[in-house]
């Protein structure tokens, strides 16, 4: 506790020891007024302990909050047994403190706990007014009414503050949980995009060399070179993703790329580890602003495109990336191959995944973060079979603009 004390800001220590320092003089002030020596130790004392259990931590709440409602009970009986009691005040700070002690427990206490706290507290502070002296009825009555008035706030006030605290941590929840999905998609965006070239690559070294082709020192020097270039950019985004993870500081951002320039940078990566790829840019896109977030998923999606052909389309011969706009001014950006039938093992798989909701299975995690990327920002996603390709087709539709809430 002494420790969350100092990491407070200077402000709140100040207000915090001025708090403290009034609540001490009134205390104080309301011992002394029993003109009782014995009683005005036993009211700072008591006072103090409620005080004592309102600033505790949760975990010993109700070890403090016990004692403070035996120790007030006993002073209030003790009392009451006295000649000599309080002319103006029977302990109203210490009345108020076991008030606000109801609010904390039904907040921060388990429902068992609330309830066996709140009949306790109830019972000490219905108890204060007895030490008021006997010629004095009226006050007497008067303070027993407010004191039921103000037991239900109380006890309202502590489930408002709980409830409020229990949205609060669903919405943390909720956030990490995104947070955590966002870190998933761009582990598979990068990550996965490099290993699955390494993969291809070291596929084909190790086909060549089981069928015996002649492999001269400047083919295998090339793909060795590939097989290094993808493992570099691989370990490169690892540590970046975990440089994040780390000090929880979004990572450096370069320049965003136009379009054009980011599909010809992917089919630059792609023509090393796959079938030859075409290019088709709509010429009413030159020069035209695009929002970085949709060019970002737009090369998410062609990436993971490009990574499925490889996976999937062994058989294809060619890759057109198309991008353009539609009849509704909306960007639309497709990739398809020619890599089957629809009856091919390779094309029925791909389709299962699609089936299951843009791949939510085995495997289809990718399609599945692209999904969520497009939705957020008011685009979809479709895949399947095309019959004018003879392959596979990935479309994502996307709006040249996002709102601002975005």
């Amino acid at each position: 506790m002494i420790d969350e004390w100092r990491t407070r800001p200077l402000y709140q220590q100040v207000l915090a020891a001025l708090a403290v320092a009034g609540v001490a003089v009134l205390l104080v002030l309301e011992g002394l007024d029993t003109r009782f020596l014995p009683t005005t130790v036993g009211v700072v004392a008591c006072g103090a302990l409620c005080v004592v259990a309102l600033v505790v931590p949760p975990a010993r709440l109700p070890r403090y909050t016990g004692m403070a409602v035996a120790a007030s009970c006993v002073l209030s009986l003790v009392q009451f047994q006295l000649s000599v009691r309080p002319e103006h005040t029977p302990g109203m700070t210490e009345l108020g403190v076991l008030l606000l002690l109801i609010t904390r427990a039904v907040r921060r206490c388990s429902p068992l706990w609330a309830v066996a706290m709140t009949a306790g507290l109830s019972v000490a502070a219905l108890l204060v007014p007895v030490r008021i002296p006997e010629d004095q009825r009226d006050a007497t009555s008067l303070v027993m009414v407010a004191i039921f008035c103000c037991l239900p706030l109380m006890v309202m006030s502590g489930l408002v503050l709980r409830l409020r605290d229990r949205l609060r941590a669903r919405e943390l929840d909720a956030a990490l949980q995104a947070q955590r999905l966002e870190y998933a998609r761009d582990l598979h965006d990068f990550v996965a995009h490099h290993v699955t070239g390494i993969v291809m690559q070291a596929k084909a070294v190790r086909f060549a060399t089981e069928t015996g082709l002649p492999q001269g020192p400047e083919e295998l020097e090339r793909m060795l070179a590939g097989i290094e270039d993808a493992g570099g950019k691989a370990l490169d985004a690892m540590r970046s993703m975990v440089r994040t993870l780390r000090d929880q500081t979004p990572a450096p951002l370069g320049p965003v790329p136009g379009l054009p320039e980011l599909l010809m940078e992917l089919s630059e990566d792609f023509a090393g580890t796959g079938p030859p790829m075409e290019v088709t840019v709509d010429p009413r896109l030159t020069g035209r602003y695009l929002h970085p977030q949709i060019v970002d998923v737009v090369g998410r999606v062609v990436r993971e495109a490009l990574i499925n052909v490889r996976k999937h389309a062994v058989a294809a011969t060619r890759v057109t990336v198309s991008a353009g706009l539609g009849n509704d001014d909306w960007l639309e950006v497709s990739v398809t191959d020619d890599g089957g039938n629809p009856g091919s093992p390779s094309l029925l798989a791909r389709s299962g995944l699609a089936r299951s909701g843009l791949a939510r299975s085995g495997g289809g995690f990718g399609l599945t973060g692209l999904a969520e990327r497009a939705e957020k920002v008011g685009g979809q996603i479709t895949a399947g079979w095309d019959d004018g390709c003879s392959g596979w087709r990935v479309a994502v539709r996307l709006p040249m603009r996002l709102n601002s809430d975005q």
